[in-house]
């Protein structure tokens, strides 16, 4: 591909693609027209989207490991040249467990994913953009950044993204590359709906107390990534966008007693419910 070719195509990076928020990012961007190049560690599920989208460029990726993006960066470079786009949505979650039972193993896989694949695939993939004066990078912090909630490595881990977001933005900001992060509240991914429907998260307690009285869907997070790299953002970088359906506005409210519902809302809502049975 001439290097005229790869400017007139826009080309997209997804870590974490395979599945959940990473998922839906490739879809919408695919939507959006983009060239999508789809990255996860997972080997089994991108055999079968390979299958199931093959207009997706997927590839195998660890992204806690230096030799396996440089690897990656050659490939990108040589195949489809230097990216638009890159949304860093590989990470890991972590069960609530007592800061005394926290294993330090699990703790250090976990920052190892959560921040040091975020940092070295936008230092890697940063620099490239900076080279030409342009390019987007987004990264998947969360709620947990910005409130403490009792998950000592995964918490810590989004505050140091939503650091390093503002850091990397200021740092490339003047060559025309934007940073910004998205900060996801309690999201129906594959591995929440997993644990709800084995009874060990409880999906009323996840919405109760966010202002919308739900929780988000992946394709919602994806929007708000959309909008990040689309030129109706162009003047906004190093900032981290909550979409949390309200979360950071309602959680506190608990001192209180809780959000309150009106008994009209809630006469609504019983009748909605009894329609859709």
């Amino acid at each position: 591909m001439s290097a005229l070719e790869q400017e007139k195509e826009r080309i997209a990076i997804v870590t974490g693609g395979a599945s959940g928020i990473g998922l839906a990012a490739v879809e919408r961007l695919l939507a959006d027209g983009y060239r999508v190049i789809g990255a996860d560690r997972n080997g089994e599920q991108l055999a079968n989207l390979t299958q199931d989208k093959p207009e997706v460029a997927w590839r195998e990726l660890d992204v806690s490991s230096q030799t396996e993006i440089d690897g990656f960066r050659q490939e990108v470079d040589s195949r489809f040249g230097c990216p638009h786009v890159v949304v860093n949505a590989a990470g890991i979650m972590q069960d609530n467990v007592p800061l005394d039972a926290m294993d330090m193993e699990e703790h250090d896989r976990i920052w190892d994913v959560n921040y040091r694949g975020s940092f070295l695939m936008c230092r890697n993939f940063g620099l490239a953009m900076s080279a030409l004066g342009r390019g987007v990078l987004i990264n998947i912090a969360s709620i947990t950044a910005l409130r403490p909630l009792p998950l000592f490595a995964y918490g810590p881990g989004k505050a140091a993204v939503v650091s390093m977001t503002e850091s990397l933005a200021g740092h490339l900001g003047p060559s025309g590359v934007r940073v910004n992060a998205v900060a996801p509240g309690f999201v129906l991914t594959p591995p929440i709906k997993a644990k709800i429907e084995a009874g060990l998260r409880d999906a009323e307690d996840l919405s109760r107390s966010a202002a919308l009285q739900r929780m988000v869907t992946p394709e919602e997070i994806a929007e708000a990534i959309a909008f990040l790299v689309s030129d109706r953002a162009a003047a906004i970088t190093g900032i981290t966008l909550p979409v949390d359906a309200g979360w950071l506005a309602g959680s506190s409210w608990g001192t209180y007693g809780g959000l309150r519902v009106s008994e009209q809302t809630q006469d609504s809502r019983t009748r909605n419910q009894e329609g859709m049975e």
